[in-house]
């Protein structure tokens, strides 16, 4: 069937949203009502660079994306990384066991 936004098959769009976004992002109907920006401060793939920067506190860092292999440092980031990410403190929402 033909997508709502217009345009051919939407490639991944199933399974992974990266690729459906890269599938679509080209499309007219599709520029026209999305911006989208580089990873480097708005869905920063997590790896060493971008885990100095969040101990940093480096303030053009805005969103750090965990996904694949780096979920499990999510909790060590946010919960035990000696600033308190959460507003929680390390026994709060998502850090306390």
């Amino acid at each position: 069937s033909k997508p709502r936004i217009g345009g051919g098959r939407m490639a991944g769009c199933a399974s992974n949203e990266q690729l459906c976004l890269d599938s679509v992002r080209h499309r007219r109907e599709f520029k026209d009502k999305v911006l989208i920006k580089g990873g480097l401060s708005y869905n920063c793939g997590t790896n060493d660079k971008s885990m100095k920067r969040l101990q940093a506190a480096d303030p053009t860092l805005q969103i750090l994306h965990f996904m694949g292999g780096s979920k499990s440092a999510a909790m060590r980031a946010l919960c035990q990384g000696g600033r308190d990410l959460t507003g929680e403190g390390p026994r709060g929402y998502g850090c306390g066991a």
